[in-house]
């Protein structure tokens, strides 16, 4: 995995989880940076440095805590369940690699041309047979459409001129739960909703449902004039 300046932390996954939440906080604060760590390994998410594994005294160290003390903090995570190790014994992050492994994968599929299903041939025959120009002279790779040519069916489908469409209606919603998300949250927790929301995240997903819970309650609250 190429090294970047970040990794993904996710915040309501650190706290939702249980047996982590019952480490001490110096067990937190060095899995932590046992995370930094394992930012800056190869294999990435493994707890070395310049490949080999780290010592108990060399943890001390890296983390700066007393060396009387790592080994009992180590144990405490272990015990927890928080991190595994390898046939070698070198501790890894589940997460972090499994991490690795999607964007590794990820970067294979685009060298290859993208998804596999569609490079093996496993197309709709009719939209087969339209790139190979039979039945239809017509482009597949229509122009979209300009933001005003959007903007005027919007404008039309609020003045009841035209029924509204799928996805308009879908563009409305998110529209509406974003703009209530900002409103409650801070700007980090928004921008994090707002990434997690587009790679389909299940907690994001859930979190837009209980605003939007919220605010239908919230409506059918307001009295009828």
């Amino acid at each position: 995995m190429p090294h970047h300046p970040w990794f993904k932390f996710y915040p309501s996954d650190w706290r939702a989880d249980q047996m982590l939440r019952l480490c001490s906080p110096a067990a937190l604060g060095l899995w932590l940076e046992c995370m930094c760590l394992m930012h800056e390994a190869k294999p990435y998410g493994h707890l070395l440095v310049n490949g080999r594994a780290v010592t108990e005294a060399q943890l001390s160290v890296l983390a700066g805590i007393p060396s009387d003390q790592t080994g009992a903090l180590l144990a405490e995570l272990g015990a927890a369940g928080v991190f595994s190790r390898n046939e070698d014994g070198v501790i890894y992050s589940r997460r972090m690699t499994r991490d690795a492994d999607k964007a590794a994968a990820g970067a294979v599929h685009g060298k290859r041309g993208g998804n596999p299903a569609l490079r093996a041939g496993r197309v709709n025959p009719e939209v087969k047979g339209a790139l190979k120009g039979e039945g239809s002279s017509r482009s597949q790779s229509p122009e979209p459409e300009s933001d005003s040519r959007i903007l005027k069916a919007v404008v039309r489908s609020l003045r009841g001129e035209t029924p509204w469409t799928t996805e308009q209606k879908k563009a409305a919603w998110q529209s509406k739960i974003c703009a209530e998300a900002a409103r409650m949250m801070t700007d980090e927790d928004h921008a994090r909703f707002l990434a997690d929301w587009a790679a389909g995240e299940p907690g994001a997903r859930k979190t837009a449902e209980r605003i939007d819970a919220t605010l239908k309650a919230a409506k059918a609250r307001i009295p009828v004039v």
